[in-house]
């Protein structure tokens, strides 16, 4: 409803809303819907990820050059944004040695001045740093490892035309992060 306020005092008094007004002014949440999916993936929930699965199916999401995609095209980004996510939290759990480990269950403000310097080196530069300590906490390398493989023969599937199912994917994966 806000939304619709908005772009009626943007087009105009007595101006009629067109298709065009709200494709120039309403921006997609594909990324955060993406992001959505893969907290409740990681959360073992199945329910909540097929929601959020359907939805950007239907409402499509932006692929990596930033064009909005649907149906098969829809499916292979989101399958490729997971299987980055995942490859970026199994390459931190393989950088991890024991005493890291150990650092990352403390507080930031716990922390010594070279662990937080390792940890960073570990967790990288740029505002993905916390999430990706955040799903170091939550996700054991196992868990990360098969979900990645799941992702990744998924996506396989659905280049190669094998009619992967997305839905059923994602009960799978939802299963291999479960708690």
């Amino acid at each position: 409803a806000r939304k619709l306020e908005l772009l009626a005092v943007l087009a105009g008094a007595g101006r009629a809303l067109s298709l065009d007004d709200v494709r120039r002014h309403v921006r997609r949440s594909s990324a955060r819907l993406l992001s959505l999916y893969e907290d409740a993936l990681r959360a073992g929930d199945a329910g909540q990820a097929l929601d959020l699965l359907d939805r950007m199916l239907a409402e499509g999401v932006c692929d990596h050059t930033g064009r909005m995609v649907d149906g098969d095209q829809a499916a292979d980004t989101v399958l490729r944004g997971l299987c980055a996510s995942l490859a970026r939290l199994l390459e931190a759990h393989e950088r991890l040695t024991p005493a890291l480990r150990e650092a990352l269950r403390r507080k930031p403000w716990e922390r010594g001045e070279e662990e937080s310097a390792a940890l960073g080196e570990v967790l990288g530069p740029g505002g993905r740093r916390v999430f990706l300590e955040r799903d170091l906490k939550a996700v054991a390398p196992d868990a990360a490892g098969a979900a990645f493989g799941l992702a990744l023969r998924g996506l396989r599937a659905l280049r190669d035309g094998r009619g992967a199912s997305l839905h059923a994917l994602t009960v799978c994966l939802a299963r291999a992060h479960a708690p």
